[in-house]
């Protein structure tokens, strides 16, 4: 309906489903999430002073980026909606403005604790694998997506410089592109006596703690 074409061409031939509520279905989950043993005055203080600032034209660029279709999360705004109201000539501005200031508080660190506990949460929903696994998706309030994907847009060319050229998919246009056709065309000229391997790390996101990357952050 949303026009996301590929959404639901991915929906149509899938095997997965919604996973029914269960005990074990929560074992399940905290056995590949458990909870933080992080506390609270183990993390740096953040310093306001410091803290990335952006711009309208930065929070509209981020706004307009989501896929069509994009859901909302537990208050129910979807991308869509702001996309939609921004767009507006009478209000759309001066919700932008709004938006852009609420994006800049929580990047600075100045979120309220009160609300950092739903703000930073999400709508989870628990999608049964073919092999017999789950499959958690995790969908969080838009607006704090929008702060994510601003400050992640600001570090894409300064992680693309530092990582490059031994790794292709952060910082680079076109990278993971880039690294097929360059595999294809190195195993089409195979010589003999040589291999190409590739690997596959399972769950390589969660198998660091969030401490650990926030603290090196």
């Amino acid at each position: 309906m949303d026009g996301n074409l590929k959404a639901a061409i991915r929906i149509l031939v899938s095997d997965e489903s919604f996973s029914s509520p269960s005990a074990q279905i929560l074992d399940k989950l905290r056995e590949e999430h458990p909870p933080s043993s992080l506390g609270t005055t183990a993390l740096p203080v953040p310093d306001p002073a410091s803290a990335l600032t952006v711009t309208e034209d930065m929070v509209k660029k981020a706004i307009l980026s989501f896929p069509a279709g994009s859901s909302g999360g537990p208050d129910g705004l979807s991308p869509l909606h702001l996309k939609t109201l921004i767009g507006s000539r009478t209000g759309g501005p001066d919700l932008l403005s709004a938006c852009t200031g609420v994006v800049n508080v929580v990047l600075s660190g100045r979120c309220a604790s009160e609300v950092a506990v739903s703000f930073f949460g999400g709508r989870l929903l628990i999608l049964g694998k073919k092999a017999g696994g789950i499959r958690p998706i995790a969908i969080g309030f838009t607006l704090r997506r929008i702060a994510s994907k601003v400050a992640n847009s600001c570090g894409l060319a300064r992680l693309g410089n530092f990582f490059g050229p031994r790794q292709l998919g952060v910082g680079t246009a076109g990278g993971c592109e880039a690294a097929i056709h360059a595999s294809r065309r190195y195993l089409q000229s195979l010589e003999s006596g040589r291999i190409l391997v590739k690997l596959d790390f399972t769950n390589a996101f969660i198998s660091r703690h969030r401490g650990d990357l926030l603290n090196a952050a």
